[in-house]
């Protein structure tokens, strides 16, 4: 019986010390709240709504997901996706070229992106130095473009990642399911268990390329001689 006990205790324990686990307690804590607060909150038609004004956010927090686990930072996609976005009305505005806006936006944010990676990785830039450099471009080109107005009036080409269709009687956007399936991607979960604690290895020198093998555990109390540890260097 006390055994079960320690291991439940352990289990809890092990669960409560994940960030994760502390951030869905806090979330459901507060719809919980909220729910108390205003009957209307659990509704079917609040939740689609909230889906549906966070799919911008929602997307562009799942690239800026992938820069955090690899402990870098980008101070520019807020500024990327506005430029991007320009860059999106100004093609969907020009005749016969409707549909190519997205696909403009896309190759956009790409370039944005591959200046970004070629300055960090290649000239070993800083990342806060470089994406604080590409915000204030791209929010200069978007303010410049723009006029500092709301563009409106786009064409039909432009708009319909934001119509809806019913799903029991509530309206769902086609964009909160393209933000559902990028937050559910494969690629996305096998970049979080990439980043779980590995297991230790040998040390290799800077600069060498080659085979670690794991750190052996370390011999029994009495045994002699000592452990050895060993790595195959290129």
């Amino acid at each position: 019986m006390s055994t079960n006990t320690s291991t439940a205790k352990n289990f809890f324990s092990g669960l409560t010390r994940r960030l994760e686990i502390r951030m869905l307690g806090l979330a459901v804590a507060i719809a919980i709240c909220l729910s108390i607060l205003s009957p209307y909150f659990l509704t079917a038609n609040n939740i689609f709504n909230l889906l549906d004004q966070s799919v911008v956010i929602g997307i562009v927090a799942v690239g800026m997901t992938l820069v955090i686990l690899t402990g870098g930072i980008d101070l520019s996609v807020g500024s990327i996706l506005a430029a991007a976005a320009m860059v999106a009305v100004i093609v969907s505005l020009v005749p016969d070229l409707g549909m190519l806006g997205v696909p403009a936006a896309i190759l956009a944010g790409l370039a944005c992106g591959l200046a970004n990676g070629g300055s960090i990785a290649e000239l070993k830039l800083p990342p806060f130095i470089v994406t604080l450099g590409t915000l204030n471009i791209a929010f200069a080109i978007t303010q410049l473009y723009s006029g500092a107005q709301t563009v409106t009036d786009l064409p039909p080409a432009m708009t319909w990642l934001g119509n809806t269709f019913a799903v029991g009687g509530t309206q769902v956007a086609w964009g909160t399911l393209l933000m559902l399936a990028l937050l559910t991607t494969p690629s996305l979960s096998n970049a979080v268990r990439a980043t779980e604690p590995a297991e230790p290895c040998s040390t290799v020198r800077a600069g060498q390329l080659g085979v670690i093998s794991p750190v052996p555990p370390p011999p029994p109390q009495g045994a002699s001689g000592e452990a050895e540890v060993r790595g195959a260097g290129v």
